[in-house]
């Protein structure tokens, strides 16, 4: 029964079922009859968290026993949840001593900073910072175990791109911006910001944005804070974000409050009520709130039956979280404007003692003024005097704090704006050099295209050229063949018919067949017939000429017209047909030529030189 990933991911189902049977006896009779730890795990978990949501009084025993079942499994993530769940109930469903479930959660620490287990250790120190801040431990203490969560995250290679860590960042200026340190909540909100922003996470982005628009209100930046807080208004309306929406609302209300459009201030409370009445386990402080605000703007007005009205209103309202602090404010303002002066200093001095305990400057503020008003109207002069000089103290401290934040932010705004104007030129100048990248591959593509189309555009042409050349060659061989066979079949005919005539010798005329003799005699290949004749064979063979007068020997025309019958590769008898010579002078000739050229008779000609 080692797979506790599985059995955490079925808790869900079990808890629906939980709440949907909301019979708790029966799930702890379960607990009972299983032997199965894993199953008993996971039914404790669940049992607990119905118990939890119905206040019942056996929820803490509940939770510390699965919080030691994990632990004795090992199941860490439900050890974290356990302890999570240990310090709710002890902030919100007990009896507000939270210290146990901080114990329970510094020694799960130290054994887990011993195993190494660094995600474990990082929610630790921030699940401890939260404990803190509601135990109302040092500030300074506070801060150190939020610093601690963020750089476990930061300093890891995997968990620095965490989703939790825009999470931690976000509660973090939250608390701390409660702890008037705004500067340093200022940094977290921006760093959850930009790390919601690249995970795209909306719901995440608009809490940020949220806890940004209260900073620049406490800081009385309200025309920034309106600008961002109607864009997530708008947002959370969209996606019917209750918490959000309620949060916005009260936080508008409290900005026109501030700047002291009291109608306005009116409209933003009353159209919160709906929302937070829906938010009453959520958000159990909110309705409380607005009652209280109410009440001190008709107070301010002048309406002391309708401020008197929503204290009523407060009376009845079942609250934790710094209720009882708004309740003394209104009740000592408006017992106060009803010249119950006694009554308003014991109500004013609840509240201040309130407030100075909690460290919220802003609020102590108030308290002081309140009382300074009433000692004075009740002619305590030294008190007031005394009360005053604090106030003014606290007031000269609060300024300064505020013109500090101010300028801090927008020189923060300064610098962000600098930073992005100089990324936008540098991409900008990015953009121009790829464009020039850009366009000069397409020029050089189009370059290289062009050559390549030329190089076979004149590859082609050559190939054609070659071709018709060679065409041109292989018709101008086949007449240069078919006119040497003609000289032939010619020659073959005189000798026929010279044959002939000298069997008619004896009974022919003598001068008669003397003439006769002369012309049969006269060479068939004429001058005329042997520029034809070159020129023909030039056009198969047109280097043949300047090949055979470079070979550094003066040849005759006679011996010329012998090497281009020998380049026909034509036999004696052949030769000597076209010549018009005997078969044995051709013999002679080529014997001669041979001897000329220094050669054996055997050597073949052309291929001596090379033709």
């Amino acid at each position: 029964m080692k797979n506790y990933p599985f059995c955490i991911l079925l808790i869900f189902f079990i808890n629906s079922y939980g709440q949907d049977d909301n019979n708790i006896n029966d799930l702890l009779e379960k607990i009972d009859l299983t032997t199965d730890e894993t199953q008993k795990l996971i039914l404790l978990d669940s049992v607990s968290t119905i118990m939890f949501d119905n206040y019942d009084n056996r929820t803490e025993q509940t939770l510390y026993d699965a919080f030691d079942l994990a632990t004795r499994l090992n199941a860490t993530e439900l050890k974290l949840k356990k302890i999570e769940d240990i310090v709710m109930y002890h902030e919100y469903g007990g009896e507000g001593h939270i210290g146990p479930g901080i114990r329970r959660a510094e020694a799960f620490l130290e054994k887990e900073k011993k195993l190494g287990n660094v995600k474990s250790v990082a929610d630790l120190y921030f699940y401890l910072a939260r404990y803190y801040f509601i135990n109302n431990e040092a500030n300074s203490k506070v801060v150190e175990n939020y610093d601690k969560a963020i750089n476990g995250y930061i300093n890891d290679s995997i968990l620095r791109y965490h989703r939790d860590l825009g999470r931690i960042y976000y509660m973090a200026a939250s608390t701390i911006f409660h702890m008037s340190n705004d500067i340093k909540a200022l940094h977290y909100v921006e760093e959850s910001l930009k790390r919601y922003k690249q995970l795209k996470h909306e719901r995440g982005i608009n809490n940020a944005r949220s806890v940004q628009t209260e900073l620049l209100s406490k800081n009385g930046l309200y025309k920034e804070a309106k600008h961002i807080r109607d864009i997530i208004i708008k947002c959370a309306l969209k996606n019917d974000n209750t918490y959000l929406i309620s949060r916005l609302y009260v936080d508008e209300a409290k900005d026109y409050q501030m700047q002291k459009l009291y109608q306005k201030a009116k409209e933003s409370y009353l159209k919160t009520l709906p929302y937070a009445k829906k938010m009453i386990h959520n958000l159990p402080h909110l309705e409380y709130y607005i009652y209280s605000n109410l009440s001190q703007i008709y107070l301010v007005e002048n309406k002391k039956q309708k401020a008197h009205e929503f204290i009523r209103k407060l009376e009845k309202v079942d609250t934790v979280w710094r209720g009882s602090a708004e309740y003394y404010l209104a009740k000592a303002k408006y017992l106060f404007k009803e010249n119950k002066t006694d009554s308003a200093l014991f109500y004013a001095k609840k509240q201040y003692g309130f407030e100075k305990i909690g460290e919220a400057n802003y609020l102590l503020l108030k308290s002081q003024k309140l009382l300074v008003a009433i000692y004075e109207g009740k002619g305590d002069i030294d008190n007031a005097l005394k009360m005053n000089k604090s106030y003014l103290k606290l007031k000269d401290s609060i300024d300064g704090v505020i013109k500090n934040n101010v300028y801090y932010y927008y020189q923060t705004r300064y610098e962000t704006k600098k930073k992005e104007a100089t990324i936008k030129v540098l991409e900008h100048d990015k953009q121009i050099e790829k464009q020039k990248r850009t366009q000069q591959m397409i020029v050089l593509s189009s370059l290289v295209l062009f050559i390549l189309f030329i190089g076979f555009f004149m590859r082609y042409r050559m190939i054609l050229k070659n071709k018709l050349l060679t065409q041109e060659i292989e018709n101008n061989k086949q007449e240069l063949n078919r006119y040497t066979e003609q000289l032939i079949k010619n020659n073959q005919k005189t000798e026929s018919l010279y044959e002939e005539l000298e069997k008619m010798k004896v009974s022919s005329n003598t001068s008669d067949f003397k003439n006769l003799e002369i012309l049969l005699n006269t060479k068939l290949l004429t001058n005329e017939q042997w520029e034809f004749f070159k020129e023909r064979f030039t056009s198969v063979y047109p280097n043949f000429f300047y090949e055979l007068r470079n070979k550094g020997y003066e040849f005759s025309n006679a011996e010329e017209r012998l090497l281009v019958l020998e380049k026909l590769n034509l036999k004696a008898k052949e030769m000597a047909s076209i010549l018009g010579i005997a078969s044995t002078s051709v013999a002679r000739s080529k014997h001669r030529l041979k001897s000329k050229l220094g050669i054996d008779k055997t050597i073949d000609l052309i291929d001596h030189l090379n033709l």
